[in-house]
């Protein structure tokens, strides 16, 4: 059920514009790396409209976009960041029958 709520929740903030910026409306974005870098993290993003990277730095409140991303404000780069992190599937949950 939390999957599948978060699932909606992450598609209907990529499927939404943001702040209203026409040029910025993204659809079936999805994270096709993740990887650490010297000063940051980097996550390469694919979608219909293009390719892109967001490059969060080591203090974690300051974003830097690289191609599509070029030109958004911190927020819409935050957003879009936190919504693509992977999952952390480590947990196991145990079902509790009887």
């Amino acid at each position: 059920m939390k999957r599948a709520v978060l699932s909606v929740l992450v598609l209907s903030l990529v499927a939404l514009p943001m702040l209203g910026a026409t040029k910025q409306k993204l659809t079936t974005a999805r994270c096709a790396s993740l990887e650490r870098i010297a000063g940051g993290w980097r996550m390469e993003i694919n979608c219909e409209q293009g390719k892109g990277a967001i490059v969060m730095l080591d203090s974690g409140k300051q974003f830097r976009g690289n191609g599509m991303f070029a030109g958004w404000s911190q927020e819409q780069m935050s957003a879009m960041y936190q919504s693509l992190l992977p999952a952390d599937i480590s947990r196991i949950e145990l079902l509790q029958l009887g």
